[in-house]
């Protein structure tokens, strides 16, 4: 497996005086220059992957380790905390928050920032079961891997049908010193794949062309980025629902074998699209509240219109009851995975009785052959053994003196009782010892114990029953560990 290659280069996006989005593409090594654009014009958007800034456990592991000169470099030029770089927050399912900065002695608003994480579980067609698993350490912040050796929230999940789309957006708002009302933006996109960037490249000139964007607003730019959001958990969510109408069709009542294996998968991935579609709402949510307090703290004046505040907030409104839609078709996905999984367990289940049923018949009818045998046995045995024991050499029929058939018996026939008789009983000892002997084995045995003990096959299966069959009928009802 190939290790995955560090990105080449930064895109910044900025949005020059003719009203058009110039894009820049800067080397990953030359992260300085792109920071010193940062705030200098009204709208400016950097794409760079966070998790190669801050490494796969995060930058900062520890609240004493010291920040590495480019961790050091972003949090300055965008005024983030350093929380967010800790593992707690890179490896989230999902957040939302703000942070004003003051000024220490005039106590005015000099930077307004907002910080937010979404993830999103896309699943494919060649979906199968994944062979390694990851152990994640909270408490040592440290990561120990299962198997492969590898992080599970990696590109080469694609080989197995599905990825992780881990977005985290960081926008850095700061009021114009002539005009506090109006700023500039700045926005941070991390984990954005490229067709998710390229829509929200396109999306940002069709608002600029409808002059939708304003710099009095910090949140302009987000709600744009929720709208593709929106789109890409939709797909999330309809790409589940594509498995689950395929296996629904696929379905084929007289199917012996059902592969429980895929079905749990879909169980797996359906899960984690509710996880992160219940996260998103609750993050959506929180957008709008600081939305809100933000429009009423920053531009508290009377000359506002009120409906200058709902025009702002009603992208972000409708994005979260999008989201809440989306979500309840997840839960529905969720109860046909359910309604699947029940309907494959009695469809075997009901299988297996019919398998029984016919067993039984079979026996029946076994049963009764055997009896005819029986009885076809016990009428001819008694006359077997009379002519057996009357063919011997003790029974003679000769002609005596006077020329008469004669019926003799011979006078050592008592031989033939001191030979017969004790080797039946000593065989019915045997026997019984032997059958008690079986018994103590199986006794508080298990069966896979049996299985092993006997060779496998029904050789054990056959002990275990008599054993129990003896114990119920006879002695006591023993308990076998099965």
């Amino acid at each position: 497996m190939k290790p995955k290659l560090p990105p080449t280069h930064i895109t910044i996006l900025t949005l020059a005086d003719d009203e058009t989005w110039k894009s820049e593409l800067v080397p990953w090594e030359n992260w300085n220059q792109a920071l010193k654009t940062v705030g200098q014009s009204k709208f400016q958007i950097i794409f760079a992957p966070l998790k190669d800034i801050a490494g796969e456990n995060g930058a900062l592991n520890s609240p004493v380790k010291t920040h590495t000169p480019l961790v050091s470099s972003i949090l300055s030029a965008l005024h983030l905390p350093a929380f967010l770089f800790r593992k707690v927050c890179v490896a989230s399912n999902g957040y939302s928050g703000c942070q004003p900065i003051l000024n220490p002695s005039t106590g005015k608003l000099e930077h307004y920032i907002h910080h937010c994480h979404f993830s999103v579980k896309q699943i494919f067609e060649n979906l199968r079961p994944i062979s390694r698993s990851l152990r994640h350490d909270a408490v040592l912040d440290k990561k120990s891997y299962i198997g492969n050796a590898a992080p599970v929230h990696t590109t080469d999940t694609r080989n197995f049908g599905w990825l992780w789309y881990e977005m985290a957006i960081f926008t850095l708002w700061t009021p114009s010193p002539k005009t506090p009302t109006e700023g500039n933006i700045t926005m941070w996109c991390s984990g954005l794949h490229d067709d998710f960037q390229q829509t929200f490249i396109t999306a940002l000139e069709i608002a600029t062309k409808e002059q939708r964007l304003t710099n009095r607003n910090p949140y302009t730019l987000l709600s744009i980025f929720l709208e593709e959001l929106v789109c890409t958990y939709d797909r999330s969510v309809w790409a589940m629902r594509d498995h689950i109408s395929k296996w629904e069709s696929d379905r084929d009542e007289k199917a012996i074998n059902v592969n429980y294996t895929h079905l749990n998968e879909l169980v797996r991935h359906g899960t984690h699209i509710s996880e992160t579609l219940t996260t998103a709402i609750k993050s959506v949510t929180r957008i709008q509240e600081n939305h809100l307090q933000f429009l009423s703290t920053v531009s508290p004046t009377p000359t506002v219109s009120p409906w200058t505040t709902i025009a702002a907030t009603s992208k972000t409104q409708f994005c979260s009851s999008v989201l809440k839609s989306l979500l309840s078709r997840s839960e529905a996905n969720m109860a046909r995975l359910s309604n699947e999984r029940d309907l494959a367990f009695h469809l075997a289940s009901q299988r297996d009785s019919k398998v029984q049923m016919r067993m039984g018949l079979d026996s029946r009818q076994e049963s009764i052959a055997m009896k005819a045998i029986a009885i076809i046995t016990m009428t001819f045995l008694p006359t077997t053994f009379v002519s057996a024991v009357f063919s011997t050499t003790f029974f003679r029929y000769d002609k005596n003196e006077q020329g008469q058939e004669e019926y003799t018996i011979s006078g050592n026939f008592w031989v033939f009782w001191a030979f017969s008789v004790p080797l039946t009983a000593v065989t019915i000892i045997l026997w019984f010892f032997w059958d008690r002997y079986r018994m103590k084995r199986v006794n508080g045995v298990s069966i896979y114990e049996l299985w092993d003990l006997e060779g496998g096959g029904e050789k054990g299966v056959g002990i275990w029953r008599r054993g129990r069959r003896r114990n119920e009928g006879v002695r006591q009802k023993v308990e076998f560990l099965c």
